[in-house]
């Protein structure tokens, strides 16, 4: 892997200087990869090459080779270290969050198998390991990326935590859309392990695909932290679509899911407030005669 002809080179906030060497080795091996693509290309093929020159194209083709070999081999003798060095230290934090993600991915296959046994400060540890490298990676995305909105991956997990959620039906309209998406992210983190880091970019936002996920999975979970993120949250949304399920039960159903028809405006202007409102003065009702009488059993 080569950089571009500079004296210094900036990634993701951290500039890397490159020497005099590397420079010239990196112009060389460049300048020999492009002479052989150049000999190589199907028009100039067709040009130079037929049964009459086909011994003497072969002798610059191996001619070609042999200079490529030789710049190569010195590079790699010579600079090849600094140059891997910066490409290793800039892939830092997505290789890091590559081998968390792994890491994390074997425990939780474990804690699918009913013969594991597997101590809750272990999974512990390797999802904080997780989080904070995730952590990492999205902070360079929205800092060079294209990542604009706010993400908690800390709290994102704890949002999937909630128990039975994939039972309750308006948490499971709206959090199964952001399951899928962190598991496409964690599956596309294990390809990259799959396929080794000469087949990831070492400008972390460069790996597009990996960016875009990450964007729709931070999207999904800012619309899942605003009706559950907390108890409170929950138990206002369960109590919302408990109330309007109520309509939707009812005749009014075809006015309901018709509300951009202007004739269906009291529907949502004076129906559901009203309902809403009589609904919270049951549930406040409810709520002080459970206490009267635990007062009462008291005495």
């Amino acid at each position: 892997m080569f950089f571009e002809k500079a004296e210094k080179v900036t990634i993701d906030g951290t500039t890397y200087e490159i020497s005099n060497g590397a420079m010239v080795d990196m112009w060389n091996c460049k300048s020999a990869l492009i002479d052989i693509y150049n000999f190589l290309q199907p028009d100039m093929m067709e040009q130079n090459r037929d049964m009459n020159t086909y011994t003497s194209w072969k002798k610059e083709l191996i001619k070609l080779l042999k200079e490529w070999d030789k710049v190569y081999v010195k590079h790699i003798k010579a600079t090849y270290p600094e140059m891997s060095g910066y490409h290793a230290n800039a892939m830092k934090p997505l290789t890091l969050l590559i081998e968390a993600n792994l890491n994390f991915h074997k425990l939780n296959l474990m804690m699918e198998s009913p013969t594991e046994v597997v101590p809750e400060f272990r999974f512990k540890a390797l999802e904080v390991e997780f989080c904070k490298y995730f952590t990492g990676v999205c902070d360079i995305l929205k800092e060079f990326g294209t990542l604009n909105n706010p993400y908690d991956i800390k709290q994102m997990l704890h949002v999937l935590k909630i128990e039975h959620w994939e039972k309750v039906r308006p948490f499971e309209f709206y959090m199964t859309p952001l399951k899928q998406a962190i598991t496409k992210v964690r599956s596309s983190l294990l390809e990259m392990n799959r396929l080794g880091h000469l087949r990831i970019k070492y400008v972390i936002e460069k790996n597009e695909e990996l960016a875009k996920e990450i964007d729709v999975m931070v999207q999904k979970d800012m619309v899942a932290q605003l009706l559950v993120g907390n108890e409170l949250k929950q138990d206002q949304f369960r109590f919302m679509y408990d109330t309007v399920k109520i309509i939707y039960d009812s005749a009014l159903q075809t006015k309901l899911v018709n509300l951009h028809d202007k004739k269906n405006e009291a529907i949502e202007s004076t129906v559901i407030p009203e309902l809403i409102a009589f609904k919270s003065l049951l549930r406040i009702r409810d709520i002080q005669l459970r206490k009267y009488r635990e007062a009462k059993e008291a005495k």
